[in-house]
């Protein structure tokens, strides 16, 4: 890259990226929007190092840039907290699993004791049961109770 200021670019978006992780989102989220960035930086990467390798091939001409390196380490880092972000993203849906399981057990407990389901989440408190939040930033559980058909 030839602007300093935009080697270490992709690390940044990396940051964006871990930062935003472990939230519910929808499909028009800003790491959604991310993904083509992400995407270039990936395929800038893969130009770069097919580069050196070539460079290496040429007998005569090794020059390294060290901007090369830097631009390199910065593709690399992104891909690192991309992967971190997503690793984070699955434990957050795993524990929020868990914590909906319990809401489940004690849906079957209201029912075992009421004969009944109950019609909305505010019921199962009214028992004395807290309700876990999910582990996912900006969620919540909903339940819905509809007649059998």
């Amino acid at each position: 890259m030839k602007n300093k200021a935009f080697q270490f670019l992709p690390a940044v978006i990396g940051i964006i990226y871990f930062l935003l992780s472990g939230r519910a989102e929808g499909f028009a989220s800003l790491r959604t929007m991310l993904i083509f960035p992400i995407l270039l930086s990936n395929i800038y990467l893969f130009a770069m190092l097919l580069k050196i390798v070539l460079s290496y091939l040429r007998i005569g001409k090794k020059k390294k840039k060290k901007s090369d390196f830097s631009a390199i380490v910065a593709v690399l880092i992104l891909d690192a907290l991309v992967l971190f972000g997503l690793q984070r993203d699955q434990l957050a849906i795993a524990e929020s699993k868990v914590r909906g399981d319990k809401i489940i057990d004690e849906i079957m407990k209201f029912d075992s004791i009421n004969h009944r389901l109950p019609r909305d989440l505010r019921e199962l408190t009214e028992s004395g049961f807290t309700l876990p939040q999910p582990a996912l930033i900006n969620s919540e559980f909903s339940y819905s109770f509809g007649e059998d058909k």
